[in-house]
């Protein structure tokens, strides 16, 4: 029975800590939702929606945090791309662009930058996620 409410417990384990990274934007909180390899996927407060981040190879990554690419995708955007996409987790938008996320630091816990772009144009705009207090 003990090994049972062990293995329980450490199930649980990941969730735990997925869920202390929480950062803050000047429009709400970012929070770290799951991983889907390679993609650690984000929601995001952005121009009063939330939008999805698809960070490339952050998948399980703690200790080796750079510059990643990837995508957004969401509700609503500045313009509609003329091609939706499909996200790996089923998500498809006419709303969506490429990002580049740089980390502060290589391991958690850090904050970021994160440069997001219209559909397939180059990112131009800034997204701070500082680090929540904990």
């Amino acid at each position: 029975m003990r090994s049972l409410v062990f293995a329980a417990a450490l199930s649980g384990f990941p969730l735990a800590v997925l869920a202390d990274e929480v950062w803050y934007t000047m429009d709400g909180e970012m929070v770290y939702e799951t991983d889907l390899e390679p993609y650690a996927l984000i929601s995001a407060p952005w121009d009063g929606d939330e939008v999805m981040l698809y960070v490339d190879e952050l998948a399980f990554n703690y200790d080796a945090r750079g510059v990643h690419g990837g995508f957004w995708i969401g509700p609503a955007a500045r313009q509609s791309c003329d091609v939706a996409i499909s996200a790996p987790d089923g998500r498809a938008s006419y709303h969506w662009g490429r990002i580049q996320v740089t980390f502060d630091q290589p391991s958690f816990p850090t904050g970021f930058t994160v440069l997001m772009g219209s559909c397939f144009d180059e990112p131009d705009m800034i997204l701070r996620a500082n680090l929540a207090a904990g």
